[in-house]
């Protein structure tokens, strides 16, 4: 509310002293600030502060010519408020996110530990992270799959669902499938799987999944048209993981038919 009171009082006085440039400046972020979080990050509320300061450099437009030593005043006095009301809720915001800050520097530590045999420790560090990292989909893609690997499938899951409220990516549901995989939960994980192969029907991963999850349910049938699916279908990109996947359905067709 402050921060909003604040905008409308700039551009009010941007408009009246003629900063054409800046006042565009300012409802651009205005408007950019009520479709995301721009504040969550200091480039941006460097940028707030900067076009503040310029509109109060701009002369006042006014028609009388003259000023009276009073008026002076009272217009210094004026802008000295302004730019103490700016500092303090620069210096606030600044506080309240400095916690974030550190978060993403321990954040980045962290993706150095990426072998299997410190996912323990590194579960640890991220639960110590997650209230800070909440809105960030990579860190909850991370740390959902540190719990996984853990065994901890139905806390990862719950990391999982938070992710897919701010996010759309079909990984997440590849995920949330192997962990349902993992607690035996067949037909949960067959949803899961199936809503990732929907959101980006060209990627054979989600396939190759449920190929696998037939084949571990005693689905043999469906399993080898899954199986056929991902032989089938030609990927984007060609690499070495999607050759290694139709190898294993080669490998899945054959045990099947015999």
């Amino acid at each position: 509310m402050v921060l909003f009171t604040a905008f409308i009082t700039f551009i009010y006085m941007g408009v009246k002293r003629k900063a054409i440039a800046e006042t565009g400046g300012l409802i651009s972020l205005l408007v950019f600030a009520s479709m995301s979080y721009p504040f969550n990050l200091l480039p941006f509320l460097i940028v707030f502060v900067f076009l503040m300061a310029l509109i109060l450099a701009q002369k006042q437009v006014v028609r009388v010519e003259r000023f009276t030593e009073k008026s002076v005043v009272l217009r210094w006095q004026t802008v000295l408020m302004l730019l103490t009301a700016a500092g303090m809720i620069l210096f606030a915001t600044l506080y309240q996110r400095y916690p974030t800050y550190t978060a993403y520097k321990e954040w980045n530590n962290l993706k150095m530990k990426g072998s299997a045999d410190a996912y323990p420790e590194m579960k640890k560090d991220y639960e110590k992270l997650y209230p800070y990292l909440a809105d960030q989909t990579p860190f909850l893609f991370e740390y959902a799959q540190c719990l996984s690997k853990a065994g901890e499938y139905a806390k990862s899951n719950q990391v999982l669902e938070q992710a897919i409220k701010i996010s759309c990516d079909p990984m997440l549901y590849n995920i949330l499938g192997k962990n349902y995989q993992g607690l035996k939960n067949y037909w949960l994980a067959e949803q899961n799987f199936l809503q990732a192969s929907h959101i980006v029907p060209s990627r054979i991963y989600p396939y190759y999944l449920l190929a696998n999850l037939y084949a571990e349910s005693g689905n043999a049938r469906q399993a080898l048209l899954m199986a056929q699916q991902v032989l089938k279908k030609e990927p984007k990109v060609q690499s070495t993981a999607v050759n290694e996947m139709r190898e294993k359905m080669r490998v899945l067709i054959k045990k099947n038919k015999n």
